[in-house]
């Protein structure tokens, strides 16, 4: 099988999945970009300049790509396999040897490679790239959304947290008996230091001193960060160290959709293909291509019901997981069956 990958005929396979997926990955994301920049620009205050908008602009760019790169890769293996029919090609590969299970593996393995590197911006690109991305449309004259975080004898007020630094810290400390014994605060506080001392505002005395403090730590933080800022690796952390069952369902969910994306869009554009193949044969690329459309929007729907069903309702997501997969693998089993 592995032979059958690499051979002559199969790298022409591969190398039509990859032209068709950069096309059409080329037309969805000059149409996301363009939508992107028209949303920014009726939300230009947010920014402090124009110099702040296109930083910000591009450093959300990763987060695009990978957004946009399931649906390119399903689409474009859908174009290529409808391609490949209507030039005669695929009969010339069927005539050669090559079964549909041998030609639909040579299609994939470019799709799952990509969603591989995909998986790996995920986690050491894109979650930087988003805090920087919010970091300079941040305009100074906003408010922010209080986050509160309590701990022992303190009550912490977070301002902005980001995996360096903390803006706009304040620290209440409580004595023995509950009340208010001191106030701190500090514009930005420093989160790489190897000893967590810095000058505070003393709001009780409003003196300027120098305090050592017990920062949280980052798997503590990363909590009151967004979803979207935080890599798989630390989301399976809050899994690991989060008391409530919902907060583990949640981050457990958002680590598995990202960790097994190589594998379930893979599997789904196996599906795609079967279904088109099979029911679909001898209607135009543009049907193909509308399917695929319509398979998509619903493997997404599906995908946001059951997270929110093992959230809401306290059930594992890998049993979710494990049952989403099987549902597909038993779909393709039907589907084959037709080729």
């Amino acid at each position: 099988m592995f032979k059958n990958l690499f051979d002559i005929t199969g790298l022409l396979i591969q190398l039509s999945v990859i032209k068709s997926i950069g096309l059409v990955f080329l037309i969805l994301f000059s149409l996301d970009f363009i939508l992107m920049i028209v949303g920014e620009l009726q939300n230009i205050s947010d920014y402090q300049s124009v110099e702040a908008l296109v930083i910000s602009l591009t450093f959300s760019l990763p987060k695009r790509i990978y957004d946009v790169i399931p649906l390119a890769c399903l689409i474009g293996a859908i174009v290529c396999y409808a391609r490949l029919q209507e030039s005669g090609e695929l009969i010339a590969i069927r005539v050669l040897g090559k079964s549909f299970k041998q030609v639909f593996s040579s299609m994939l393995l470019p799709i799952f490679i990509l969603l591989t590197i995909m998986l790996g911006m995920g986690e050491f690109v894109i979650p930087n790239s988003n805090m920087m991305s919010e970091v300079y449309k941040t305009n100074n004259n906003q408010s922010q959304k209080a986050q509160w975080l309590s701990r022992k004898n303190e009550l912490i007020y977070l301002g902005d947290i980001s995996s360096e630094k903390i803006n706009n810290l304040r620290i209440y400390e409580f004595n023995v008996d509950g009340d208010i014994s001191s106030v701190y605060e500090k514009d930005e506080f420093d989160l790489t230091l190897d000893r967590k001392e810095a000058s505070f505002e003393d709001k009780t005395s409003n003196n300027e001193i120098q305090k050592v403090w017990e920062a949280p730590s980052k798997i503590e933080l990363s909590k009151y960060i967004k979803l979207s800022r935080q890599s798989p690796s630390i989301l399976f952390q809050n899994f690991k160290y989060s008391d409530s069952t919902r907060e583990k369902n949640l981050f457990l969910w958002q680590f598995l959709k990202k960790i097994i994306q190589p594998i379930s869009v893979s599997i789904f554009v196996l599906l795609a293909l079967i279904f088109c193949q099979a029911f679909l044969r001898d209607y135009s690329i543009t049907y193909k291509v509308l399917t695929g459309v319509v398979l998509t929007i619903f493997f997404n729907f599906v995908e946001k019901i059951a997270g929110n069903i093992s959230i809401v309702f306290g059930f594992s997501p890998l049993i979710i997981t494990f049952i989403f997969l099987l549902c597909l693998l038993s779909l393709i089993f039907l589907f084959s069956k037709r080729l």
